[in-house]
């Protein structure tokens, strides 16, 4: 055997041993891997067969959209008109202009845009010899708060027919349930039968009047009254102050033009509601408080709003609780009374406190921490029950004998008909 055979045995003798090599440790590593997948060393193989799946593939979801929030105040303001007839009672006479059967009101509408009903409602009653369009300011700061207004033009008193106006209390309070009637009947959109509030300004604040506190005219539907400016009507007969549901404010200045103060406390202290504030502005006119751009005539409007959200809640209100509602004001100068039995102090200035039959008249003096008293108001000194008034109007047939309660026409010479701020 020569040298070169040698080499060519020994080279395949170890090809052989390295292939041998190899074997041997592929089977081990497979050995190793079936160990790790069965640890009992038991590998069963099945082969199924399976018709194919018809489901479609599941579809990635989308995420849920977020939930709009409800529209809140201010709202934006939409103007309408509505003209309501009446057939059933007359429009009389108006100067030169006769009479003639039936009655028209053409009501302005304010609604706020973009509140889905059922809305609050409010009617609005205007004062003699204007008209709806003199109280935008007011109207659209109740539409804006969420309410649905309606404001309709008396053909006995608004200034904008031909003739001349005159004053018609019953048929004018009557008109006010007519509106509600219309609107309830879906006229302009559903409306919430809870949440109806009735206002109005001088004329229209003693058509409030009426509605409150003459059960005659009484409007169950009715849960909220402002009468701004007003007075009991003395050529109706009463009675007055019988109970009524709901809740009332009452809101005059001190030097209003036609003198109102203690007529419009008359009103406030007369009427026998679930709850009661009254608001007067010291210095104040007789519509200016109420349409004006002074930072007064804004606060009172602002109250207005808070009255209403307050007493049409769906529990009603208590005194108390339209006391903390309005509470403190916007403006030193509008000074909150409240029911019977409360007395608080308002806005640092002055409040009311009754003893008896007797009030007694506080203030508070800014420069200390004290309480200036003044005499309290006496009784009346008439041998009359029911006293009778210089210009001839007699006294509420309700009101006892005594000038600090209920009585504000009486010709007795008196202090004042309602506390009011002592000048410095």
């Amino acid at each position: 055997m020569t040298v070169t055979h040698q080499r060519q045995v020994r080279l395949g003798t170890r090809a052989l041993l390295a292939g041998v090599a190899v074997g041997i440790a592929t089977l081990a590593v497979n050995v190793v891997g079936i160990e790790a997948l069965d640890p009992g060393n038991a590998v069963t193989a099945s082969v199924s067969h399976q018709p194919p799946s018809t489901t479609p593939p599941a579809r990635p979801t989308a995420p849920p959209s977020p939930t709009p929030e409800a529209p809140t105040p201010p709202f934006p303001v939409q103007r309408a008109s509505l003209n309501l007839a009446d057939p059933s009672r007359d429009t009389p006479a108006r100067g030169g202009v006769p009479a003639h059967a039936g009655r028209v009101l053409t009501t302005v509408i304010r609604r706020p845009g973009g509140r889905p009903g059922p809305l609050p409602l409010v009617v609005f009653a205007h004062g003699w010899n204007v008209n709806p369009t003199s109280y935008e300011p007011l109207l659209d700061e109740w539409a804006a708060a969420g309410y649905l207004v309606a404001a309709p033009t008396f053909p006995d008193s608004a200034n904008t027919l031909a003739g001349s106006p005159v004053s018609n209390y019953p048929d004018q309070a009557r008109d006010v349930s007519f509106v509600i009637s219309s609107l309830l009947a879906g006229s302009e959109g559903p409306v919430d039968p809870a949440r109806i509030a009735v206002a109005g300004h001088s004329d229209g604040g003693t058509d409030v009047a009426l509605l409150a506190l003459n059960p005659s005219y009484a409007d169950q539907r009715v849960r909220a009254y402002l009468s701004l400016s007003g007075e009991i009507p003395s050529v109706l007969p009463g009675p007055w102050g019988d109970p009524t549901g709901g809740s009332l404010l009452v809101a005059v200045g001190t030097n209003d033009r036609y003198g109102l103060l203690p007529r419009s406390t008359q009103v406030f202290e007369v009427a026998k509601v679930a709850a009661k504030v009254m608001l007067t502005v010291t210095g104040g006119d007789h519509m200016g408080i109420y349409t004006g751009s002074s930072p007064d005539a804004a606060a009172m409007r602002q109250e207005t709003v808070r009255f209403l959200d307050a007493a049409l809640r769906p529990a009603g209100a208590t005194s108390g609780q339209l006391t903390s509602a309005l509470d403190p004001t916007g403006s030193p100068s509008l000074v909150l009374e409240v029911g019977p039995g409360e007395q608080r102090l308002v806005s640092g200035t002055w409040s009311v406190v009754r003893r008896s039959s007797r009030r007694t008249r506080r203030r508070w003096a800014p420069g200390g921490r004290r309480w200036r008293t003044t005499p309290p108001i006496g009784p009346c000194s008439s041998p009359e029950p029911f006293p009778v008034s210089g210009s001839g109007r007699p006294c509420l047939p309700s009101a006892p004998p005594t000038c600090g309660h209920g009585c504000s026409r009486c010709s007795i010479p008196r202090r004042s008909a309602r506390p009011r701020p002592v000048p410095r």
